[in-house]
């Protein structure tokens, strides 16, 4: 058992910590990750996405939500968009994910792709991922 770890990341049924995945979190990391990440660790949670058990997370992006009221049939859920070119900024994400164990990051793409071809979202995704720290 993981000593250290608040009482609620001991208190699963297997004896294993509790993780949380960072897309339950998103409107907070889109405003601060830093602290966001920090007050996912204050409230018990032993893991981040898989950050110290497994050392890889998927990494996606996303089109700013339309706000409420918008246009009749506007879609409201989160729309895909190419790492880089949506509203979620990795750099502090990535630092604070580092000093968690994360060692491997992996793109993830979401279709349909009306921007670009899919290879060329991957093309983007690559060089995103090649430019941060």
């Amino acid at each position: 058992m993981a000593q250290g770890l608040p009482a609620l990341a001991r208190a699963t049924p297997l004896g294993g910590p509790v993780g949380l995945q960072l897309y339950a979190v998103k409107d907070s990391l889109a405003a601060d990750p830093a602290a966001t990440l920090r007050r996912v660790r204050e409230i018990g949670f032993g893991e981040v996405e898989t950050a110290g058990r497994f050392p890889m997370i998927h990494v996606k992006d996303f089109l700013p939500t339309p706000r409420a009221g918008g246009a009749a049939g506007e879609a409201s859920e989160h729309r895909g968009a190419e790492l880089g070119h949506g509203v979620i900024d990795y750099r502090p994400i990535f630092a604070a994910a580092e000093k968690a164990g994360l060692k491997h990051y992996f793109a993830e793409q979401e279709g349909p792709f009306t921007r670009m071809s899919e290879l060329e979202a991957a093309r983007q995704a690559y060089r995103y991922l090649r430019r941060l720290p």
